[in-house]
């Protein structure tokens, strides 16, 4: 499913309780799910808040008391992101996420830790 399907699910499931939602991303985020909407003729009970970002402003892009949200360029043909949700208090190991992710066969996070191994303490 995609971000705007998502978002037209969400609405499915409204009540009281239901929160407004921020969506972080790339630059046109808001132009794309504002127009997808509006193309399937979504109407959501809540309202959306857009953070969007270009690649002068990636790094940190979000921090609350438990986790920090990071945002990294990709190797794609476009302008592309990643994100990495960085848990406070974790104590896992760098080193063996390192190992299993190029075990897999997974070169973002291969790159992306060896980039900042040195930047991120846990």
């Amino acid at each position: 499913m995609d971000l705007p399907g998502f978002l037209s699910s969400r609405a499915f499931q409204a009540n009281e309780e239901q929160t407004d939602l921020e969506i972080y991303g790339p630059q046109g985020i808001k132009s794309f799910v504002l127009t997808s909407l509006r193309v399937s003729g979504s109407r959501l009970p809540y309202k959306i808040h857009f953070h969007e970002f270009d690649q002068d402003s990636l790094g940190k892009i979000l921090e609350t008391d438990k986790f920090t949200v990071y945002a990294e360029e990709l190797d794609h043909t476009i302008f592309c992101v990643g994100y990495r949700v960085m848990q406070k208090g974790s104590r896992r190991d760098l080193w063996m996420l390192k190992k299993s992710s190029k075990a897999a066969g997974v070169p973002f996070w291969t790159a992306l830790l060896e980039k900042n191994q040195k930047r991120v303490r846990m």
